[in-house]
């Protein structure tokens, strides 16, 4: 275990945020600056292929974006080999031979696809498996989802949204640093079984309850507190705890889970959908008040108002 501590110190942010959804089995969503994007889905790409060693596909989706393109994109194999002709196809078990889903999907530009397109990869997330008109594909074990927006701010579907536990923000002085750590099969399943082994505290537990309920009723908050998120930060906390060499969940790695899980999710609230306004509030005097505000303040705001246990 030593090993793999000393391998993880000398991992990048990119590269940690990668293990940490691959131990935790959640998919990643990815952002920069707009002209930065191709240094980012390359940086992943190299992270995926040298440093974990998986089997990884990226392509751009776009307005046009189709499912039958999309279904194309997400799977690898020979195009030549005769088992991917339809009238090959395995009949028996209903899957069809030579072609599967890769171990890491890189979809740049997913909030520009088509609502159909989304809800294909919804049902891919959901299901873990890949229906195309003339087969079926199961996603493998080793399984991981990034998204990448095409802008700092885009949104997708709040549903497929939801099933991204993961958000991290590429800071452009970060990209194109390369490392030269290699990380076994053997290894990522090594803190896989950690993460099952994880401890927590009925007091953490409770701590970890109250962010969420305190970031459900901040006066800054609209919406985007849903149940998978919680599921979600408890289970991201749970996958840093043995990327710091710990077996247990401290206060200190909640909060660092929750700065990862909330961004992408909340919603905030306006002048019109600020809860006090039902009371009779000044407009004037809730617009100062959400002047400025954005979603990492809230965030903070939050974390500081509910007390860690000792």
């Amino acid at each position: 275990m030593s090993s793999i501590l000393d391998k993880i110190r000398q991992l990048g942010d990119l590269d940690l945020a990668i293990l940490a959804s691959l131990i935790s089995n959640q998919h990643c969503l990815c952002s920069t600056a707009v002209k930065e994007i191709p240094y980012l889905r390359s940086d992943l790409l190299k992270s995926c292929t040298e440093t974990f060693g998986l089997e990884t596909v990226a392509f751009e989706c776009s307005g046009k974006t189709t499912v039958d393109e999309f279904n194309e994109f997400v799977l690898i194999g020979s195009s030549n080999d005769p088992s991917l002709d339809p009238s090959h196809a395995n009949h028996t078990n209903g899957y069809s031979k030579g072609k599967k889903i890769a171990d890491v999907i890189i979809a740049t530009g997913l909030d520009l696809a088509p609502l159909n397109v989304q809800v294909q990869s919804i049902e891919l997330l959901r299901t873990r498996t890949l229906v195309t008109t003339t087969s079926s594909h199961v996603a493998p074990e080793e399984f991981l989802f990034i998204a990448v927006l095409s802008t700092p701010t885009a949104r997708l579907n709040p549903h497929l949204n939801d099933l991204f536990a993961i958000s991290y923000f590429h800071e452009a002085g970060d990209l194109g640093k390369a490392t030269a750590i290699k990380f076994t099969p053997d290894e990522i399943d090594s803190l896989r079984d950690n993460v099952q082994e994880v401890r927590i505290t009925a007091e953490v537990r409770q701590y970890l309850h109250n962010i969420a309920v305190f970031m459900r009723l901040s006066r800054y908050v609209k919406g985007g507190v849903t149940a998978a998120s919680t599921n979600h930060l408890r289970s991201l906390a749970s996958a840093l705890a043995p990327l710091h060499g710990l077996d247990y969940i401290s206060p200190s790695l909640v909060e660092l889970a929750a700065k990862k899980v909330y961004p992408h999710r909340l919603i905030l609230a306006t002048v019109e959908s600020e809860r006090s306004m039902q009371w009779g509030s000044n407009p004037r005097a809730v617009r100062d008040l959400l002047d400025g505000i954005d979603v990492d303040d809230v965030i903070e705001l939050v974390l500081e108002s509910v007390e860690p246990p000792i």
